[in-house]
């Protein structure tokens, strides 16, 4: 599991206050909350790529990916080698070489989020749903076992929205924990929902 207990941070003013959040194993949990509440600095600091100025973290997650707004994508890369590049290789990222076992996984992967047909595909070309998809697709290939998302479904239709949350949170024994601006889909496809409010987490459902 991760807990979080009285984390504060500021940067010129406090954001969060003392935020208390316990992730088990298998949680689908929903953030939510006015612009600028600190719900991105929130997730940040969860996959450790911030530090609590107070309070205390504690990772019991192997494996954690951190999806962030934008996806986080190679541009120039296709579809199947931003799977590729969650395997950390050097050789592969700068050479453009994976041995065969991990490129059957890949393509094993980007096939369970739907997009085995567009693997080949330069993600610039890809549409908002594919691109949030082949994101999921990069933390199934990191082994994550708690994938945090940052807003996975802004500025989709409705139908692609769904379909990516239906991916996000359909996933065996991974825990989720994404930012949400729509509460009834938040409360569709996550178990638990909070509001960032004021600092703290106030607890929704």
């Amino acid at each position: 599991m991760l807990v979080l207990e009285s984390v504060y941070f500021s940067y010129r003013e406090p954001l969060l206050r003392g935020v208390n959040l316990i992730v088990e194993k298998g949680s689908r949990i929903a953030i939510m909350g006015k612009s600028g509440a600190g719900k991105t600095t929130l997730l940040k600091i969860m996959a450790g790529l911030l530090a609590p100025q107070k309070g205390r973290v504690a990772r019991g997650f192997r494996a954690v990916s951190y999806i962030p707004q934008n996806a986080g994508l190679v541009e120039t890369a296709t579809a199947l080698e931003n799977v590729l590049y969650a395997t950390l290789s050097a050789k592969g990222i700068f050479l453009g070489l994976w041995d065969a076992a991990l490129r059957e996984k890949a393509e094993k992967v980007i096939e369970a989020v739907g997009l085995g047909h567009k693997k080949n595909v330069i993600v610039s070309r890809l549409s908002g749903g594919e691109r949030q998809r082949v994101a999921i697709a990069r933390a199934l290939m990191q082994g994550a076992e708690l994938i945090l998302a940052d807003e996975p479904i802004s500025n989709l239709d409705y139908e692609n929205a769904v379909s990516v949350l239906r991916i996000l949170t359909n996933q065996p024994g991974i825990s989720v924990v994404a930012v949400m601006h729509d509460v009834d889909l938040a409360m569709e496809y996550f178990s638990r929902g909070y509001e960032l409010r004021n600092g703290v987490l106030v607890e929704l459902w």
